[in-house]
């Protein structure tokens, strides 16, 4: 009975590969000819952000003024603390007070053209940032965050536009937008939500005619939840759509061809989104389906493939040792038990250490 309750711990130690919580705040300088002094700002950093992991961060960008950076940022944090959480950790800028590009004070801050053709490609070089840049905006700053992603599709890959306040905008504004939106909308997502107010709704109806023919255009009529409720709703349903496909949730056409196939399903990943996706989880998903349908043998060699492939992965090591308990074949669990508490004390992982050697105790016991 003990040996199953510890087992059963797993559920909520080790079956939740977690990162750091928490953002960091790293100031950055940007220094250009068309500005008379460098331009001084902060990035939002993962807690454990790395600058040298293989995976690099998505860029998020964000209009958020300062009574909701911090409501986004703790949500976003929430959402990917965990390797299989609706969205991967991400980098999170917020939108500078853009001059006009004629205006006497332009050398005291950023234009939108500086921000997009220089700042932005300066960011790249300076932190591990993969190609896929997210542009979010809420209400009257959605409308900004909608345009900017219509007037520059190379830069953004993907916008969630959360009640924007269409209505304030002229037909003018309205025209170009449809005409930039249909002309380079092809390849990228846009994923938009109507709120409260009822006069944003025909403009809100238009662009969704106007759009129909992209199945990456996703409209949300969230007009019958709260107005301060909608970003938090939307941003959460929309980036779980847009980061749908990294998490194989069905592995059952994976199963005859095994490690091979969920590896070629990663390259197709990294065409779809720019880069490269870890296949961690999913390899220990599959490993997972073999040993809940009778296939011990090919479950023992997925893990035996991810362990040897990526050793210093302790948690993949740790759920390996688990499987072998449920199998019963305690004499192998019990070695790589002793391989994670060697590796744990490299690593100085506590938690790891403590519960590995809690759990060879209790083998040795029941034995």
């Amino acid at each position: 009975m003990k040996l199953k309750l510890v087992v059963l711990l797993l559920v909520g130690l080790f079956l939740l590969p977690k990162h750091g919580y928490g953002a960091v705040a790293k100031e950055l300088r940007f220094s250009s000819q068309a500005l008379a002094e460098p331009y001084v700002f902060s990035v939002l950093l993962p807690n454990d952000y790395d600058g040298a992991r293989k995976t690099p961060y998505p860029l998020l960008v964000t209009t958020a003024g300062d009574s909701r950076i911090a409501v986004l940022e703790a949500q976003i944090d929430w959402l990917s603390h965990v390797s299989f959480g609706p969205m991967p950790q991400v980098v999170i800028l917020r939108l500078p007070q853009f001059v006009k590009a004629n205006s006497s004070a332009m050398q005291a801050g950023l234009t939108a053209q500086l921000f997009h053709q220089q700042l932005l490609p300066f960011l790249q070089g300076a932190l591990n940032l993969a190609p896929f840049t997210l542009i979010e905006g809420f209400s009257t700053q959605g409308n900004l965050a909608l345009e900017l992603f219509s007037q520059y599709p190379t830069h953004y890959q993907a916008a969630v536009i959360s009640s924007p306040a269409l209505e304030l905008q002229s037909a003018k504004w309205h025209q170009q937008l449809n005409q930039q939106l249909q002309a380079h909308l092809a390849q990228r997502s846009l994923f938009l939500s109507l709120g409260t107010f009822t006069g944003n709704r025909p403009y809100f109806a238009s662009l969704q005619v106007s759009l129909s023919e992209y199945k990456t255009a996703i409209f949300n009529d969230l007009s019958g939840e709260n107005y301060i409720s909608n970003p938090v709703i939307h941003f959460e349903q929309a980036v779980k759509q847009l980061f749908s496909a990294i998490h194989i949730t069905n592995f059952q056409p994976f199963a005859q061809q095994g490690v091979a196939a969920v590896l070629a399903y990663q390259q197709g990943l990294k065409r779809q989104y720019g880069f490269e996706w870890p296949p961690f989880e999913n390899l220990a998903g599959l490993a997972n389906y073999y040993f809940d349908h009778q296939q011990p043998k090919e479950g023992v060699a997925v893990f035996d493939y991810l362990v040897t492939q990526y050793p210093e992965k302790l948690l993949y090591l740790i759920r390996y040792a688990q499987a072998l308990v449920k199998l019963g074949d305690i004499s192998k669990a019990k070695i790589k038990l002793e391989q994670v508490i060697a590796l744990a004390k490299q690593q100085h992982d506590d938690e790891a250490l403590q519960y590995s050697q809690n759990l060879l105790m209790e083998l040795n016991q029941s034995n």
